[in-house]
C-alpha cells in the first residue's frame, strides 16, 4: 500500500478510537472529511497499478501460443495482500520464461482460494490485473495455477472499523409515531443500521414521549413543537441527538371538551385538536395561543385550563400562527329552593383545620354540592380562620387560630346558612425527648427525661408529667414511682437500652412517642452482703452462708472465698471452721460451745471484705427430730400371725433413738399406717402401738409411720415392704404359696386333703391358666423338673394348669402348663402329677 494508503489508514483508526459520549457524532466537518475519505479509496483503487508495477522486463498478456509454451515459472506480485472486510485489491500474474523473460498473464490463469469463507476467487482479468476480495476478517491464502504451473500468496483480511455513528432521523412531525435508528459509517466506505444492543432514553419527554417499550423499539412520538433530546446507548457508547419536533401542516383546529355548560366555580381543561394535511389528529394545547373573550365569565390558562368566574357566555379561542378554533363555553348557577350546611365536628383545636360541605336543593328535592361556588366567612378571624394558612385557600376549610367560639357562614345566592364552631386549645402533634444524663452508672446516675410536645398550632409546651414511660429491654430499669419525680428513670441492669415517653392526645385520638438512648454503666461498689437459706437451724445442722458484693445496680461478685468469717460464739472449732479454704461461710452449730437445750441460742455470724462487713444473726434452736425409720423383725409374715413394728427417730446433731415408749417423749406422737395387697385382707396395724396382724389372704404390704413433732409439722417414714405367706410344713414354698406334687394321676383335691389341708385357689390364679407362665416355670423349676412346654393339647384340655407329665415309653418327666382350660381342683390324667397349691392348718 502506497504512502497516501497508509495516511489514511492512521486516519481512519484516529476517528475511531474515541469512545465518550458525543453530540451528533456527525457534524457537517466529520462529513466533508469522510466525502474525502472515500474519493481517496477509490483513487488508491485505481492507481493500484502504480503503485504495484510489473517489472521491467515484463512484457503485455498477448503472447502466442509458442510464448506460452516458453514460460517455466510463475509468481505473483505483489506476494502478499493485506484488504479491509468488504474491499477488493488486485494482483497481477508474472510469468518467466526459460532466456529469463517475463511476462504478464491474464489468460489460462485458474484461482483456488484455500479459505472460501474469508476470500472470494477472482475470475477475469481487467488490463491484466485480478481482483481479490476481502469478505471476512483473517489470514488466507490464495492458489494460482497456470497450466502444471502454481504458485501461492497470502492476503490478510481486516477488521472493518467505525468512522462514525449518529441517530437518524433529525426531525419528527408533531403526532407521529417515529422510529429513531442508529446509522453507522465504516472505513471500508459502507454504512449499516444497528437492530439490537440500543438503549433509547429521553431527555426531553415534554416533547418527545414514549410508551413502555420506547427503550428498546426507539419509538418516540413528538408532544411539543421545539427541540428534545434524545440519547441512544450501545456498546458502552453514549450518542446524543438534538431532535426538531415540527408542526406539521394544519388544516383545521377545534376544541374538545366534555361539555360547554359549566357551573361557578368549575375547572376543567379544555383541549385543542389539531387536525393535519395528511389527515391524523393530535393534542396540540401546550403549543397553541389561548383566549377568552371575556375573562370575567371565564378564564383560560396557558395549556388550555379554563375556570368558570362569572354566569354568562363566553368565547374560547385556540390559535397556533394563522390557524385557529373557537367554540362558545357557558357559566351557569342552578336555581336551587334551599340549602344545606355539612357540618359534623364543631370543635377543632388551634392549628388544625375542618372542611364543610355546602348542598343545593333543587326543586325535585335532589342536592347539588356547590360548596366551592359558595361565600365562605367567619365572624371573628382572630378564632377561626377562613381557608387554610397557606394560599391559595379551599373553599369550605377553616382552621383554628386561638381558642375560643366563633360563628362560619356559608352564603349562595340569597341562602345562608351558619355554624357555631370552638376552637380548643392546640392538640399535640409529636413528641421530642431529651435528657441530661444519657449514660452514667447503673442504680447511681439517674436519667431525668423531659418530653417536649409540639402543637398543631405551631408551639411547644412541656408535657412530661402526662408521658406515660417504659424502657426497652425492660430489665434495664423502670419510671420512677414517686409522682413527683416523673420522668426520672431508675436504672437495674448495666445494658444498651432506649427510654420510650407515649402520650395519646385524646383531641385527635392519635398516639404519639419519642425515644432517648440509654447507655447504663458498670453500677457502684456499695458494700457486702450475706445471704442464707434460712436465718434459723436446729442444733447439729449447717448453714451454708453467702458473701456477696452489694452494687448499686445488678448482680455483684461472689466474696465468699475472699472475705474473712467470724462469730460471736468463742468456740475456737466454729470460728476456724467458718473461716477456713473450703469450708468458708458454712455455719456448724454442732461446733457451738453451748449447746442450746429448751431455748434456742443467737450467734452473730459477719463477713468482712476490705472496708466492707455484714452482720447475720443466726438463730440456733434444740436438736430437732429430721427423719424416722420403721423396722420389723422380719420381712415376711405367715397368715394369721403378728409382730411389732419399730420406730426410729434420727435428731439434727446425727443422734438417734427408739421411740418405744412415747411418753418419754413430750410432745411427740405417732401413727401407724398399712397399705394393704390388691386383695385386700392381708394385713392390719394398731395405729397407736405397730402390733401387725397378717390377714387370711396372701400379698405384699406396705408399712410406714407418720411422726407428729412439737414444732408442728410431721415427718413421714419410708415404707417396709412385708410378704404374707401361706403356712408351709410338709409343701414347697414358691413365692407366697405352699406347694404339693400329687401322685400320679391324682387331683388337687386328693392332694391337699393327704397334706391335712384343703385346695387353694392359688392353684389356678397363680399356677395354672388365670396366672402367669414365669410362675409355674417357677414352680415346675422349684421341685426340680425342666420347664417351657406349654399346650392346650399335650394335658389333653382337662383343667390340670401347672402340671408333670410322665412320657412312660421314654421313661422322661416334663413340666406343662395348660393355657386352655380354667385349672380345676377335681381334674386328673393317668400321665400327669398336678402341682397343688394347699391352705394346711
Amino acid at each position: 500500500m502506497n504512502k497516501f494508503a497508509n495516511i489514511l489508514l492512521i486516519f481512519l483508526l484516529a476517528l475511531t478510537s474515541c469512545n465518550k459520549t458525543v453530540q451528533s457524532k456527525l457534524v457537517p466537518a466529520d462529513q466533508a472529511k469522510l466525502e474525502e475519505i472515500k474519493k481517496a479509496l477509490a483513487e488508491q483503487a485505481r492507481t493500484i497499478n502504480a503503485s504495484n508495477p510489473l517489472p521491467s522486463t515484463a512484457t503485455g498478456s498477448t503472447l502466442s501460443e509458442e510464448e506460452k509454451r516458453k514460460i517455466v515459472s510463475i509468481r505473483v506480485t505483489p506476494p502478499s495482500l493485506s484488504v479491509l472486510e468488504g474491499l477488493s485489491e488486485t494482483v497481477s500474474i508474472i510469468g518467466r520464461q526459460a532466456d529469463g523473460r517475463e511476462v504478464s498473464l491474464s489468460d489460462k490463469i485458474t484461482f483456488e482460494s484455500v479459505n472460501p469463507s474469508l476470500l472470494e476467487t477472482p475470475t477475469v482479468a481487467i488490463q491484466s490485473r485480478f481482483t481479490v476480495k476481502g469478505l471476512a476478517p483473517g489470514r488466507g491464502s490464495m492458489n494460482v495455477m497456470y497450466g502444471a504451473l502454481k504458485t501461492n500468496f497470502e492476503v490478510q483480511v481486516k477488521t472493518k472499523e467505525i468512522l462514525a455513528i449518529d441517530v437518524f432521523p433529525k426531525s419528527v412531525a408533531l403526532g407521529t409515531p417515529t422510529r429513531f435508528r442508529l446509522n453507522v459509517v465504516y472505513n471500508n466506505n459502507t454504512q449499516a443500521e444497528l437492530s439490537s444492543g440500543i438503549y433509547w432514553e429521553t431527555s426531553s419527554p415534554g416533547y418527545l414521549l414514549g410508551d413502555g417499550n420506547s427503550q428498546t423499539t426507539g419509538i418516540y412520538t413528538g408532544s411539543k413543537v421545539g427541540f428534545g433530546g434524545l440519547r441512544a446507548n450501545y456498546a458502552g457508547q453514549n450518542i446524543v441527538s438534538r431532535i426538531e419536533i415540527k408542526m406539521p401542516k394544519i388544516r383545521s383546529i377545534y376544541l374538545d371538551s366534555d361539555t360547554d355548560t359549566f357551573l361557578l366555580g368549575t375547572q376543567i381543561n379544555i383541549k385543542a385538536i389539531a387536525t393535519f394535511v395528511t389527515g391524523n389528529s393530535f393534542n396540540i394545547s401546550s403549543s397553541v395561543v389561548w383566549q377568552s373573550s371575556d375573562s370575567t365569565i371565564a378564564s383560560i390558562g396557558s395549556v388550555g385550563d379554563f375556570e368558570a368566574l362569572f354566569p354568562g357566555e363566553t368565547q374560547i379561542k385556540a390559535s397556533y400562527e394563522t390557524i385557529s378554533g373557537s367554540a362558545p363555553y357557558y357559566v351557569t348557577s342552578v336555581n336551587f329552593v334551599d340549602t344545606r350546611l355539612e357540618a359534623n365536628i364543631v370543635t377543632v383545636p388551634a392549628g388544625l383545620s375542618l372542611n364543610y360541605k355546602l348542598w343545593g336543593r333543587k326543586v325535585d328535592n335532589t342536592e347539588v354540592e356547590i360548596t366551592s361556588y359558595s361565600r365562605w366567612t367567619v365572624s371573628d378571624p382572630t378564632v377561626l380562620q377562613s381557608g387554610t394558612l397557606e394560599t391559595p385557600k379551599v373553599p369550605g376549610r377553616f382552621t383554628g387560630v386561638t381558642p375560643g367560639s366563633t360563628v362560619v357562614s356559608a352564603r349562595y345566592g340569597t341562602f345562608t346558612k351558619t355554624v357555631a364552631i370552638t376552637v380548643t386549645e392546640a392538640a399535640v402533634m409529636g413528641l421530642s425527648m431529651t435528657t441530661e444524663n444519657p449514660e452514667g452508672e447503673c442504680g447511681v446516675n439517674q436519667p431525668q427525661m423531659l418530653v417536649i410536645a409540639t402543637l398543631s398550632d405551631g408551639n411547644s409546651k412541656d408535657i412530661t408529667e402526662n408521658a406515660v414511660f417504659t424502657l426497652n429491654p425492660p430489665a434495664a430499669g423502670a419510671p420512677h414511682t414517686d409522682p413527683t419525680k416523673k420522668g426520672l428513670i431508675v436504672t437495674t441492669q448495666s445494658v444498651a437500652a432506649k427510654v420510650i415517653a407515649t402520650y395519646v392526645e385524646i383531641k385527635t385520638g392519635v398516639t404519639h412517642t419519642a425515644e432517648v438512648p440509654l447507655s447504663i454503666l458498670a453500677g457502684k461498689e456499695l458494700g457486702v452482703g450475706i445471704q442464707a437459706s434460712s436465718e434459723t437451724i436446729a442444733y447439729g445442722e449447717i448453714l451454708e452462708l453467702k458473701a456477696g458484693q452489694i452494687m448499686s445496680c445488678g448482680t455483684g461478685l461472689d466474696y465468699t472465698g475472699s472475705s474473712s468469717w467470724v462469730t460471736d460464739n468463742n468456740s475456737s472449732t466454729l470460728n476456724s471452721y467458718i473461716n477456713t479454704a473450703g469450708s468458708k461461710g458454712i455455719f456448724s452449730s454442732a461446733m457451738m460451745t453451748t449447746i442450746p437445750t429448751t431455748t434456742p441460742i443467737t450467734v452473730k455470724v459477719s463477713a468482712i471484705k476490705g472496708t466492707f462487713r455484714s452482720d447475720l444473726n443466726i438463730v440456733v434452736r434444740p436438736r430437732e427430730v429430721k427423719t424416722i425409720v420403721v423396722r420389723t423383725p422380719a420381712v415376711t409374715m405367715d397368715v394369721g400371725t403378728t409382730q411389732q413394728m419399730t420406730m426410729n427417730a434420727r435428731y439434727s446433731d446425727a443422734s438417734s433413738v427408739d421411740m418405744i415408749d412415747l411418753s418419754l417423749f413430750p410432745g411427740f406422737s405417732v401413727q401407724y399406717s398399712v397399705t394393704d395387697c390388691e386383695q385386700t385382707g392381708c394385713a392390719s396395724v394398731n395405729a397407736a402401738t405397730g402390733l401387725i396382724t397378717a390377714g387370711a389372704n396372701e400379698g405384699r404390704v406396705k408399712m410406714y409411720a407418720t411422726l407428729n413433732t412439737p414444732q408442728g409439722y410431721p415427718i413421714i417414714s419410708a415404707k417396709v415392704d412385708i410378704d404374707v405367706r401361706s403356712k408351709c410344713a410338709a409343701g414347697t414354698r414358691v413365692g407366697l404359696y405352699c406347694l404339693y406334687k400329687s401322685a400320679k394321676g391324682a387331683t388337687c383335691t386328693a392332694a391337699c386333703t393327704a397334706a391335712g389341708g384343703t385346695y387353694h385357689a392359688a392353684t389356678g390364679t397363680v399356677f395354672g391358666k388365670a396366672g402367669l407362665a414365669a410362675d409355674c416355670d417357677l414352680a415346675i423349676k422349684t421341685f426340680g423338673f425342666t420347664a417351657g412346654l406349654e399346650t392346650p393339647n399335650l394335658n389333653k384340655g382337662k383343667g390340670l394348669g401347672c402340671s408333670i407329665y410322665e412320657i412312660t415309653n421314654l421313661s422322661i418327666l416334663r413340666g406343662v402348663r395348660e393355657a386352655a382350660t380354667a385349672t380345676s381342683a377335681t381334674e386328673f390324667d393317668a400321665d400327669f402329677f398336678r402341682l397343688c397349691a394347699c391352705t394346711v392348718p
